[in-house]
Formats: structure tokens, C-alpha cells, sequence
């Protein structure tokens, strides 16, 4: 399983919002090496894990 983010860090346009240029990022983690944990000032803020679950 993978969490894929991707995100647009800016873009170039024409004076018709034609969009000329834009330079952006896109990762894939892998989530088998563990839980993904996103902070911010150093604090973790969310967490993200793969469990397996039986249902009934």
C-alpha cells in the first residue's frame, strides 16, 4: 500500500490564465516500512498506518 502526494508549488500564466509553466512535486511512500507521521513546528499533527482487520 502507498500514500501518493502530490502538490503544485507554482505556476506561470498568461494574462488569460493560460497556464505556461508550472513546477510541482509528487511523492509515493511506501507503507510498509511504518506508521507516516506529518508534524508541524516539530509537533506530529496527524498519523497515518495500515492495519490488518478481520471481520466478522
Amino acid at each position: 500500500m502507498f500514500v501518493i502526494q502530490e502538490g503544485l508549488q507554482f505556476r506561470i500564466t498568461r494574462k488569460n490564465e493560460e497556464v505556461v509553466a508550472s513546477i510541482g512535486w509528487k511523492n509515493v511512500i511506501s507503507m510498509d516500512k511504518g506508521p507516516i507521521t506529518i508534524m508541524q513546528n516539530g509537533e506530529p499533527i496527524l498519523k497515518f498506518k495500515f492495519e490488518e482487520i478481520d471481520f466478522i
